[in-house]
């Protein structure tokens, strides 16, 4: 593999228009990396880009907008403005963490600070992954922390939320949490 250095405004530009230029920041968090559109390339990554543009039209942002986030932020307003002093960082994160969950399709089923603080504490660890490469010591305990997190993450929140959207698709009962 041939390595160019780039340093300059000039350098950075003419790299942004190569094709097939490829970025190995998350190489070595593949354990949640692979396969995520940051990392794909070259066909592989405009085929998916293409999937996404299909999905996510002006009409599927306008209900997000109208329908979704308003109640998602009043729930989580009301879950965390219980105090009379609020950290507006971790507001703000957990409201980041709600929408993102619910824009990938994530549901909430209980709707509790505990099940908001367990996503939130998932979050964080599988957000190790994106990092694992400028980590210098003993990668192996936070690897372990990642794949308990992944198991945790697609037992409690990920294969019920599946299972009510295969279930409202089919027209099932159960599509709807109570």
């Amino acid at each position: 593999m041939e390595v160019h250095r780039v340093s300059t405004y000039h350098d950075v530009e003419h790299a942004l228009r190569i094709t097939d230029l490829k970025q190995s920041l998350y190489d070595e968090g593949k354990i949640l990396m692979d396969k995520v559109l940051v990392t794909l390339h070259g066909d592989e990554h405009r085929q998916r880009r293409s999937i996404e543009s299909q999905l996510f039209r002006k009409n599927f942002f306008r209900v997000y907008e109208n329908e979704v986030f308003p109640d998602l932020l009043s729930e989580t307003l009301d879950q965390f403005l219980t105090d009379s002093s609020l950290d507006l960082k971790e507001l703000g994160y957990r409201i980041m963490v709600h929408l993102s969950l619910s824009f990938a399709g994530i549901d909430r089923i209980d709707g509790t600070v505990e099940e908001a603080d367990a996503q939130h504490r998932l979050l964080i660890q599988l957000g190790q992954a994106a990092t694992i490469g400028q980590f210098k010591g003993d990668r192996e305990p936070i690897f372990q922390e990642i794949r308990e997190a992944i198991d945790e993450f697609r037992e409690r929140f990920f294969l019920p939320s599946r299972a009510r959207r295969l279930a409202t698709a089919r027209g099932l009962p159960g599509g709807q949490y109570q």
